[in-house]
């Protein structure tokens, strides 16, 4: 017996006897985790979506109103937030593919897959959309933070760079891009030697020490004829270069 909220199911699909094996197979492996919603056309799939509250779509690609692989464009467009399975026909698994790398999250092959594959798929498509709209949220949060520190610190000549351990990669900010006319906001460590540091040797210095997970500085240098005064505060997932500027 499932604990959690069932998972609603939208099926967009025109055939009788698939629509009724998905339903079949859903209830046959787990009864009480799935709500169906069956559509037999992508208008009426359309329509389901903005009247239900649904978690995952079953999509076919050949309906009565579209075919082909417009039909998860429209999807796609009208709930980019509910992830796609794509269901294709035997010959048609090139289509499959295609489709995984135009939004959907997977698809199965009619004839090839059982409840459990289904129920895996299903799940596995609800799991991934709902890591990508975490990742996605980080992201729109530090972008938002990373404003509000190039705002609170332009009025004092100072910017900053973010060091993430975890990629190995530096990400200026938008006032150091400016400032020191930078052409790039992401680099690699050999990048950032370049773009960020007079000299190999304090490059190397600084990389070093970031490495050992250690702070750095003050360290007095100039850049694009700029006096700067770099300082780095190291954490687990990385670091914050802050570098102070005369004009």
């Amino acid at each position: 017996m499932s604990e959690q909220r069932p998972l609603h199911i939208l099926a967009i699909e025109d055939n009788p006897g698939d629509a009724f094996l998905i339903r079949f197979y859903l209830e046959e492996i787990d009864p009480e985790g799935y709500v169906i919603h069956d559509a037999g056309s992508l208008a009426k799939g359309l329509e389901l979506l903005e009247s239900e509250s649904i978690d995952v779509i079953l999509l076919d690609l050949h309906l009565p109103d579209a075919s082909g692989l417009g039909i998860l464009d429209t999807i796609v467009e009208s709930r980019p937030d509910v992830p796609v399975v794509v269901m294709t026909g035997l010959s048609d698994e090139k289509t499959g593919e295609n489709a995984v790398s135009k939004g959907a999250q997977d698809f199965l092959v009619k004839g090839r897959f059982d409840g459990a594959i289904l129920d895996s798929s299903i799940k596995y498509a609800s799991k991934r959309s709902d890591l990508n709209k975490q990742f996605n949220q980080i992201n729109d949060e530090t972008s938002l933070l990373n404003e509000v520190l190039d705002a609170m610190m332009i009025s004092q000549n100072i910017g900053f760079v973010l060091y993430w351990r975890e990629n190995n990669r530096f990400e200026a900010s938008r006032h150091v891009q400016a400032v020191f006319s930078l052409s790039e906001s992401h680099y690699s460590p050999e990048e950032a030697n370049k773009a960020l540091f007079p000299d190999v040797d304090l490059a190397n210095g600084v990389l070093a020490t970031l490495d050992k997970g250690e702070n750095v500085g003050p360290i007095s240098f100039i850049l694009s004829g700029k006096q700067c005064m770099l300082k780095a505060i190291s954490h687990r997932i990385g670091a914050v270069l802050f570098i102070a500027y005369e004009e």
